[in-house]
Formats: structure tokens, C-alpha cells, sequence
């Protein structure tokens, strides 16, 4: 079986590290030691790091082909359409909730869709074109998809309420924790908060692109409140760690905004060989986040046997279950009472056994027994 895999994302440093990268590499990687009968072509874009790819390329066996694409004149309907032309291949995958418009009729799609987060991104929501753009493009890669991958019954459900297409062809899969994240030493720990000026001082962790969906506002509104309530928290830190992503500045000018200036540190990408160790330093991972479809680092904390404070929301509640504190994201007394009890009454039994039940070994068998039954 000939299997091509858009790997449009791969390998771009703007957007190296978030979950739908994560997701693809993983996948990838724990195809690649189940698999040596079929043949795969990865499709890259002109614009990789050649370092960084080299090194990923270098653990794959001879049945894995990357084939860099030219950006120009475009990358989805020009160039990859014309390879999948040229050289069919038996299944076509891809995660980025997009496909050709002009797609070879011999090629089967399979879709993976992360997630309908633009219903709540403001950069969708304020954006006449972009609301109606978005919706059609997945509408599009709903229709010509033999099979369509959801990393959530939460996501799942949402599609089937937003699009008409029948329930069968929807399956949950839903993704992994990697090996690496586990509950550190106290030197490893020691060292790496040393690396990143978090020194003398507990802390609250907040991971992710920083974006409206995220809510961060709202949550440092909420932080503000706790820490006027209850003055004990000042030596309190909330860390935000993550890269800035679209309309990031008023979630910057918050701190300002709301008098928390010296108690709110926003770090910037974090190191994926640093980010298990934050996570078992940290008094607990928060999150506010208006929508996800998974939720991986919620998924990341907890393997870390770090407690969690999360959103109320169906992809959080699926992870998480009695296991964490929720709030709703949406009002800000609801927020405040959160970080105060986690503070105070983490909850903190079977965090890791919980974690454990996803693997990114389950995820790369499932979405191949998708492929080989169609």
C-alpha cells in the first residue's frame, strides 16, 4: 500500500512547536515501528529548517520517502495537487484540515480535524471572510474524506452538530503522551528553573501559542482577584509559557492592566527537553482556554503527576474526569475560586496512571488500521 502523509506544517520554526506538530511527528514516528510493508511519501514544504529535518529524517527506515514541495504558486492546490497527479499514491492523510481542490479521484483521503476552535478565535470571529472561508474549507476536506479522525469524542461531537455527514464516518483517536514527560528530580528541577529565572519562588504554569482562544485575560483578572483575597499568595508566580501567536497583546498588557505585574512571567517558548521538568515543579498546570479539541498539555501535566485546574469543557473533561479542578472560563469569580483551591487542595491521587492511558504508540496503530481497511 502506497500511503502519502501532508507534512505541510513539519519542520517550520514559526510554528514548530504546537499540537498539531506534535501530533504529526508522533504519528509518524510510531507509524514508522509498526510499518515496514507499505510505502510513504511525506510531502514538506520549501520553507523547512533543513536542520532539524535531517535530524527527524535520519530515525526513519528506507520505506519512509520526503519529498520537499515548492511554497509557489501554492503549495496545497499547486504543488502537491500536481505530485498526487504525477504519482498517485492508495491513501492520502492529513491533519491540517485541508486538501486539494483538484484531487486525483484514485486517491482515498483520510482527514484528521483537531478541532472547531475557530468558532471562539476572535481572529475568525471579527473577520467576516474568514468566517465564512474556514467552515467552507473544512466542509470541503468533511465531503471527500473516506474517513474522517477526531482526537476527541468532544471534537467528534461538535462536527456532527456544525456539518451534515454521517456519524460512521467519524472515528476518535485520540492522541498520546510521550515517554518523556514523567515526574523529575528535584536537581533537574533545581536546574531548569534556574535556566529560566523562576528561581525562589512557587508557581502556577500556563502552556500554550498565546491567542484569544486562551483566554489568558480573563484568567490574569481572575489571578489578580485571588491574590487580593488571600494576600498569602503574593510570593505566588503565574507563568505563561509559550510562543505569542495572533492578536497576543492584550494578553501581554494584562499583568499592566490589572496590577500583577510582578507576580504574572511570560517566558516564551519553552525547550521540549525543559517543559516535563517545569511541569513537575510547578504547583499546578492551569488552563482557561475557551475551546480545545484535545488538550495536550493537560495530558503532559498530569503524566508529570502535576495537578490541573482547567475550563469546564468536554475535550478537558474527557482527559481529565474527577481527576482535576474545573472552572468556567467564561466568568471570572468561577476562575479566581479555582486558583485559590488548587492552591490550597490540589487534587493529587493517580495522576499518572490516568496520563497513562494514552500512548502515541495507540495512536499511530489506530490510524493505520483506518488506512489499511479502507
Amino acid at each position: 500500500m502506497r500511503i502519502g502523509i501532508n507534512g505541510q506544517v513539519l519542520f517550520i520554526d514559526e510554528i514548530e512547536k504546537t499540537g498539531p506538530v506534535t501530533y504529526l511527528k508522533n504519528l509518524l514516528i510510531g507509524i514508522s515501528k509498526i510499518d515496514n510493508k507499505s510505502s510513504y511519501s511525506v510531502y514538506l514544504s520549501s520553507k523547512i529548517n533543513k536542520d532539524s529535518f535531517e535530524e527527524f529524517k535520519s530515525q526513519f527506515p528506507d520505506n519512509f520517502n520526503f519529498k520537499v514541495l515548492e511554497v509557489k504558486p501554492s503549495w496545497m492546490q499547486v504543488s502537491l495537487a500536481k505530485e498526487l497527479f504525477q504519482n498517485p499514491v492508495d491513501i492520502f492523510f492529513t491533519s491540517t484540515h485541508s486538501i486539494p481542490f483538484l484531487l486525483n479521484p484514485k486517491v482515498k483521503v483520510v482527514s484528521m480535524i483537531h478541532g472547531l476552535e475557530y468558532k471562539t478565535n476572535k481572529q475568525y470571529i471579527n473577520s467576516p471572510i474568514m468566517a465564512l472561508i474556514h467552515p467552507l474549507i473544512i466542509s470541503w476536506v468533511l465531503k471527500f474524506s473516506k474517513k474522517i479522525i477526531t482526537p476527541s469524542n468532544a471534537t467528534k461531537d461538535a462536527i456532527l452538530k456544525s456539518f451534515n455527514i454521517q456519524e460512521e464516518k467519524i472515528n476518535v483517536i485520540h492522541e498520546g503522551v510521550s515517554s518523556d514527560f514523567y515526574k523529575r528530580t528535584i536537581s533537574e528541577i533545581t536546574a531548569v528553573r534556574k535556566k529560566y529565572k523562576l528561581e525562589d519562588f512557587k508557581y502556577l504554569l500556563f502552556v500554550s501559542t498565546i491567542q484569544p482562544r486562551k483566554n489568558i485575560p480573563k484568567m490574569i483578572e481572575a489571578f489578580a482577584k485571588a491574590l487580593k483575597e488571600n494576600p498569602k499568595l503574593k510570593n505566588i508566580k503565574l507563568v505563561i509559557a509559550g510562543k505569542n501567536g495572533w492578536m497576543y497583546e492584550e494578553s501581554l498588557n494584562s499583568p499592566s492592566k490589572f496590577g500583577v505585574s510582578e507576580n504574572v512571567i511570560f517566558t516564551g517558548p519553552i525547550s521540549s527537553e525543559d517543559l516535563p521538568v517545569l511541569f513537575s515543579g510547578a504547583i499546578a498546570f492551569v488552563s482557561c482556554s475557551l475551546e480545545e479539541g484535545f488538550g495536550l498539555p493537560l495530558l503532559e501535566s498530569l503524566a508529570c503527576e502535576t495537578p490541573a485546574m482547567v475550563s469546564d469543557i468536554p475535550s478537558f473533561r474527557e482527559i481529565g474526569e474527577d481527576k482535576v479542578i474545573y472552572i468556567d472560563p467564561n466568568n471570572t469569580e468561577s476562575i479566581k475560586n479555582g486558583f485559590l483551591e488548587i492552591v490550597s487542595n490540589p487534587l493529587t491521587k493517580n495522576l499518572e496512571g490516568l496520563a497513562r492511558k494514552y500512548t502515541w504508540e495507540k495512536t499511530a496503530k489506530e490510524t493505520l488500521q483506518i488506512m489499511k481497511d479502507l
